[in-house]
C-alpha cells in the first residue's frame, strides 16, 4: 500500500501547472500512465469537484513511513491535465547516459541456462538506481566475480525505463574497472 501512496501523491504533483517533481522520480515512486489514466476516468463524473483518496493504515503496521500522506486530494483542474500527463509519461525519453557503475547485488539464472540476469545498484546520471541487465557466458560470470568479490562494475549499453525498472538493452559491455579489457 506504501508504493500505491507514494505514487498517487507523485501522480498528484505531476498533475499540477508547475510539478515539483522530475517525470524520473515520479515513476520511481510509483506513478504511471496507467495511474494517471484510472485517476482521469476516477474523476471524470460531472459535478465532481475532486477526489479525496484517504488510506487507513493497519495497527498492525509498525508506523506510517516518514513523507507519506494518508489523505490525497486531487481537485478538478488537476484532472483536466490528466491527457497530457499520462502521454509525458508515455513519452517519456530514455536516459542518455549509456553507463553504470555500481556493485552487483543481485543475480538470477534458471537452472541449466547459460543466460542470466544481473542487477547492478549504481550511479544513473545524478540518482542512484538499481539497472538490471540481460547477460550470457563470459559477461555472466563477470558479474558473478564481481558479485563474489564485492568489487564494482562498470557496463554500458543503452539504458531505458521498462514497467518501472531500469534495463541496460542493446550490445552491452561490462567490465571491472581497472582491469584490461582482454
Amino acid at each position: 500500500m506504501t508504493t500505491l501512496a507514494t505514487g498517487l501523491q507523485a501522480a498528484q504533483e505531476l498533475l499540477q501547472d508547475d510539478p515539483g517533481l522530475s517525470l524520473d522520480d515520479a515513476v520511481q515512486l510509483g506513478a504511471s500512465a496507467e495511474l494517471i489514466d484510472s485517476l482521469g476516468k476516477m474523476g471524470n463524473h460531472e459535478g465532481l469537484s475532486a477526489l479525496d483518496l484517504s488510506f487507513k493504515w493497519s495497527p498492525a503496521q509498525p508506523s506510517l513511513p516518514a513523507g507519506i500522506a494518508n489523505q490525497i486530494v486531487v481537485p478538478q483542474e488537476q484532472l483536466q491535465r490528466v491527457e497530457s500527463g499520462r502521454e509525458s509519461l508515455r513519452r517519456r525519453p530514455v536516459i542518455e547516459q549509456d553507463e553504470v557503475i555500481g556493485q552487483v547485488v543481485r543475480l538470477e539464472r534458471a537452472e541449466g541456462q547459460e543466460a542470466g540476469v544481473a542487477v547492478i545498484d549504481g550511479h544513473l546520471g545524478p540518482h542512484r538506481r538499481r539497472v538490471k541487465m540481460s547477460l550470457t557466458g563470459r559477461d555472466y560470470h563477470l558479474a558473478i566475480r564481481a558479485h563474489e568479490e564485492r568489487r564494482s562494475i562498470k557496463a554500458t549499453g543503452e539504458v531505458a525505463l521498462e514497467s518501472r525498472s531500469w534495463w541496460l538493452r542493446g550490445p552491452i559491455e561490462i567490465r571491472l574497472p581497472l582491469e584490461s579489457d582482454s
